[in-house]
């Protein structure tokens, strides 16, 4: 099963190609090289990542280390600079207990990692293609100036409809597919804020430039660590 559906998100990204095409019709060549960038980019980040949690349980877990180690730098190498002591430490903390989390997390079941990360996928692809295509409605533009509510809500009409479809990896019924996309999106959304809200905090664009056409790790994967932290609370409480 998971090996279909990851086939079925190389055709959600054969889609992507397309929407980004026509995106970058009416765009200036250095806008069509950062966009193309970022889809191949974006690309290879979520093969990596599928692979390793199709191949064996522990090496997501290797792959989430990476990801809270890279993260935290990020944030150390930025918070150096910032004055406000008060603000950094309280930053800090955040980040401690949501990577705790998130390695909790990489330590679940193959198809409960599998199954958020690819309503994580959907939701961050989708989200932006809508965005880009049908954005004008802007969401929090003094926390992220690039969301849009037609991104926001393209992204999550799809992510939940993709949660109903592939239900039968968790063994879900349709009304808790609808619960677990919801909240997904809910999370993953949270997530991209919270990482938009500490850039402002810091007063930086990125958080680094380690991935091209990326703000950083915690940029790439702040609504994964999230997202994961809700399915972790899913597993632990409600035991799915």
């Amino acid at each position: 099963m998971e090996l279909l559906l990851f086939k079925t998100l190389l055709a959600y990204f054969a889609l992507g190609a397309i929407i980004t095409q026509i995106v970058n019709q009416n765009q200036l060549e250095t806008i069509r090289r950062k966009n193309w960038l970022k889809y191949f980019t974006y690309f290879l980040i979520v093969n990596i990542v599928f692979l390793s949690i199709l191949m064996r349980p522990n090496y997501f877990s290797y792959v989430a280390s990476i990801i809270i180690f890279f993260g935290g730098l990020e944030l150390l190498k930025n918070l150096k600079y910032h004055k406000n002591k008060i603000q950094s430490t309280v930053i800090l903390l955040v980040f401690i207990f949501f990577a705790f989390c998130f390695f909790l997390f990489s330590r679940l079941s193959v198809p409960i990692i599998f199954y958020t990360y690819f309503l994580v996928t959907i939701f961050d692809g989708f989200s932006q293609l809508f965005g880009q295509l049908l954005g004008k409605t802007k969401l929090i533009p003094s926390i992220s100036p690039n969301k849009t509510v037609e991104g926001l809500l393209g992204g999550a009409l799809v992510t939940v409809l993709t949660s109903v479809l592939i239900r039968s990896v968790l063994e879900l019924s349709v009304y808790q597919s609808l619960v677990v996309g919801i909240g997904a999106v809910i999370f993953s959304f949270l997530g991209d804020l919270l990482a938009s809200y500490g850039k402002r905090k810091l007063g930086i664009k990125d958080y680094s430039r380690w991935l091209p056409g990326h703000g950083g790790f915690l940029d790439r994967f702040d609504s994964f660590i999230l997202a994961g932290f809700f399915a972790l609370l899913l597993a632990r409480y409600v035991g799915i």
